[in-house]
């Protein structure tokens, strides 16, 4: 008896790839573990951008600890693991940026497709969600990067006028004392300390042309061999000391300085050299630098 012809396979309904087994590949892709896959790689993508924070996932985990120990998993069997991994996932997209939401999405809709192929409609919109979000977050990113390097410039900068003379005569007072103690500072062209730290970089080339010096720290240790007594040379008779204020701009005439008399033997006359005329600026709001330094008097 003849058998009867097998009819080809629909190719509306074609069946679906199977394994050795005999079971479809994509059999271990349930809607709950592409679900709980979905919520894991969120939190893989979007963990560096919260610089490695572990308390969203300490969260997550205290927050499993919670349902496990009101066995509250009872609930909904088998999803208190996909509950924790939502919790880790949403945490993280709150903390970072709104693009962040398009990548979870875009995951949980491609969880949603992939039982659903060969149709991919919800894997098409799915990845379309993934890319925007993930050109999105990058974009935020170096936005981001940007700002945070221009507030550390500024803080930066705070930092190193916070430490400046408040008054210009001030200023001067502290470019005498430096020099008595042949302190030029530690050479750094951003941060010196020292006399050069109150000379802009123009006042300290011209500092140093003035004296003959390679570099202000040459000068500096020039004019320390000069001074006789240390002590007195920074204490100037302030109210002699010709100065012109206006606004956050200072001219101050340190060519005829006079320093308070000698205590006990001390050696009369001036305690050391004079220096020359300075232009000097107020910096934030914070203290004056020295911008000019000239001999002629």
């Amino acid at each position: 008896m003849s058998q009867p012809n097998q009819l080809p396979p629909s190719r509306e309904n074609p069946s679906p790839p199977k394994g050795p087994s005999g079971k479809p590949v994509l059999a271990w892709f349930t809607q709950r573990r592409l679900i709980g896959l979905s919520l894991a790689i969120t939190s893989l993508v979007l963990w560096p951008f919260t610089e490695w924070s572990w308390w969203p996932l300490a969260g997550a985990l205290a927050f499993g600890f919670l349902v496990r120990i009101l066995r509250l998993d009872q609930l909904l069997p088998g999803w208190s693991g996909i509950a924790t991994l939502a919790v880790a996932a949403v945490w993280l997209v709150n903390i970072t940026t709104g693009w962040s939401w398009a990548i979870l999405l875009g995951l949980l809709v491609l969880a949603l497709g992939v039982p659903r192929l060969p149709r991919f409609e919800l894997l098409i919109i799915g990845v379309v969600l993934v890319v925007v979000g993930a050109v999105g977050a990058i974009w935020w990113r170096i936005g981001d990067e940007q700002v945070r390097a221009e507030q550390r410039a500024q803080d930066s900068a705070f930092l190193r006028v916070s430490g400046l003379p408040p008054t210009p005569v001030r200023a001067l007072r502290a470019l005498l004392a430096y020099i008595g103690k042949n302190d030029p500072g530690n050479g750094h062209p951003e941060a010196p300390g020292g006399a050069c730290g109150l000379l802009s970089p123009v006042a300290r080339a011209e500092f140093a042309s003035a004296n003959n010096a390679p570099d202000c720290t040459s000068a500096v240790r020039l004019l320390a061999g000069k001074v006789t007594d240390p002590l007195r040379y920074p204490k100037v008779i302030e109210n002699q000391v010709k100065t012109k204020e206006t606004g956050i701009s200072a001219s101050l005439d340190a060519c005829q300085l006079s320093w308070e008399p000698p205590m006990n033997s001390a050696p009369a006359g001036d305690p050391g050299p004079q220096l020359g005329r300075l232009e000097l600026q107020k910096q934030m709001n914070a203290g004056w630098l020295i911008m000019s330094y000239k001999t002629s008097c």
